[in-house]
This record gives structure tokens, C-alpha cells and sequence, in this order.
């Protein structure tokens, strides 16, 4: 079976170790961010961790991990299957990470020489799609969805995805596809159309990114709508009667777990509100 992930893991063996900052292993157009309030949220950085995403080909996302209590332990790892361009993200990071100090350094805890890392790479890929076309084959055989974890939220491959991947002699359309569901310029309310966290914000202005129909209906949290700038909440609507006057709005169906919604105007906002949904 094909290892399904990633991993360098590094120790620092100087006797004052210094910890090593994800700044200072990210590459040029790489951002990072964590999940705070049931969103991914760019900037945000975890306790122990941070996501690392490029910003041309937003994909799975690279966590980098370390210990508060051990300053000489650091971690990268990549879920798989992923694209090239983030594997070669991964890689180069890796020796980034690797030249920081006198050092130890494990790829899938096997000892591991720093200036084999490129040599390594394309028998990686060729592994990543070998395991790509198996996740898709399974996909088409049974009908059914693999959720992919990855930046900004989990995306759900279906039955007209698997079969574009399936079909692929590389792994583009996937990079193409993760790119694609996973746009800077929206708003996203929830990581996981599985688990709505407390409260959904949406706001004025932006489209934003929402769990599906069946998700929204069923939901037991507080949505509200707050400015552009989302400093401000301008009012609370009903979940059971949101989806119905979106509708008529506008949204697209992302994948099998989320929709986009179109930006919000206040022509929406009186439509929302002369349909009973909002609340104070």
C-alpha cells in the first residue's frame, strides 16, 4: 500500500538550538494560517502549528509543527494524494528547514541525507499518482465521495472529478481542481460542511463559501451577517430559512459538501428580512 503522507522531521543537535520560525521556512509566495473558530483563517498560527499554502496553487497544504517544550524538534508534513507543485513545495522547504543547524534529519522516520531530497522527489510523484488513481478508481467503482482534507476547507471529490483524475497521465488536474475550490477572494464561513462550528458569519460584499442545503437546514448554530470588513454584525438569520432566500440570490454547488453564495447587497439584506429571516 502507498504511503498516504509525507514527512521530514528534523532535531537539532547544537547545544543551544534555536527554533525555527515557519517564516523562515516558507518560500517566496507561500502564506500560512491555522483553523480558529471553525474557519481556516490566513495569518492565524496554532499553539504547536501553522498550514503553509502557496499562493499560486492552493492544495493541501504543508503543516510545519514543533514543540513549545523541545526547541530542537520541527516537523513538515504533506497529506497525499497532493499536486507536483506542492510536493515540490514540500521538498524545498524540507532542505530549507533541514539547513537551519547541525541536525537530524527523518523522511517517514528513515534516516535521511539532506542532498537526496531532489533525487528523491520524482519516485514520489510517480507514487502520488499511482495512489491518486487508486482514490479515484474507488470513487468511480462504489459512486461515492473522498473528502480531502486541505487549506482552507475540506473539498469532496465526486463521480465527475474522480473520473477527469482517473483519467490523468499526471496529477494537473487535480492541482487544478483543489486551485479552483479553494479562491483567496471568498469568504469561507466553515472548514467542514460536517462539523458547523457555533456560529457562521457571512458577510456583505464577498461571496462566500457555506456548507450545503441539507447542512444549513439542519443547523442548530447562530448565523450572522456582518460588514465587509467583519467587525461589525448587521443581523442574525433564521438557518431553517436562509438557504430558501439565498436561493433566489444566486450560489453555485462547489463540490458534494459546500455551495457558493454570491456576495450579499442590501438588496438580499430586505429580502432576508421581508422573508421573516432575520432576528434579533
Amino acid at each position: 500500500m502507498e504511503p498516504t503522507s509525507l514527512t521530514v522531521t528534523v532535531y537539532r543537535r547544537s547545544l543551544l538550538p534555536r527554533p525555527v520560525k515557519p517564516s523562515q521556512i516558507l518560500l517566496d509566495d507561500m502564506n500560512a494560517g491555522w483553523i480558529k473558530d471553525g474557519r481556516f483563517v490566513p495569518g492565524e498560527q496554532g499553539e504547536e502549528a501553522v498550514i503553509a499554502y502557496h499562493s499560486h496553487h492552493i492544495g493541501r497544504g504543508i503543516r510545519i509543527s514543533w514543540k513549545n517544550a523541545d526547541v530542537r524538534f520541527t516537523e513538515l508534513k504533506l497529506e497525499l494524494p497532493a499536486s507536483e507543485e506542492e510536493i515540490d513545495d514540500f521538498f524545498l522547504m524540507a532542505a530549507r528547514l533541514a539547513r537551519q543547524d547541525i541536525c537530524e534529519v527523518y523522511f517517514n522516520a528513515e534516516p535521511f541525507v539532506p542532498k537526496q531530497y531532489h533525487a528523491k522527489k520524482d519516485a514520489w510523484k510517480t507514487a502520488n499518482l499511482r495512489l491518486l488513481h487508486t482514490a479515484m478508481g474507488e470513487v468511480l467503482n462504489e459512486a461515492s465521495v473522498l473528502k480531502l482534507n486541505s487549506v482552507f476547507r475540506c473539498c469532496y471529490a465526486g463521480m465527475e472529478e474522480a473520473e477527469t483524475m482517473w483519467a490523468g497521465i499526471d496529477a494537473s488536474a487535480l492541482r487544478d481542481w483543489l486551485h479552483a475550490t479553494q479562491d483567496m477572494k471568498r469568504f469561507y464561513s466553515c472548514y467542514d460542511a460536517a462539523a458547523i462550528p457555533e456560529g457562521l458569519v457571512i458577510p456583505v460584499s464577498r461571496p462566500a463559501v457555506l456548507p450545503d442545503a441539507a447542512s444549513l437546514r439542519s443547523a442548530d448554530c447562530r448565523i450572522c451577517i456582518q460588514d465587509a470588513v467583519g467587525n461589525r454584525t448587521l443581523a442574525e438569520v433564521r438557518p431553517d430559512l436562509l438557504f430558501d432566500v439565498l436561493s433566489d440570490a444566486g450560489w453555485r454547488r462547489l463540490d458534494a459538501g459546500m455551495i457558493e453564495v454570491d456576495a450579499l447587497d442590501e438588496e438580499i439584506l430586505r429580502r432576508l428580512e421581508s422573508s421573516g429571516a432575520l432576528h434579533e
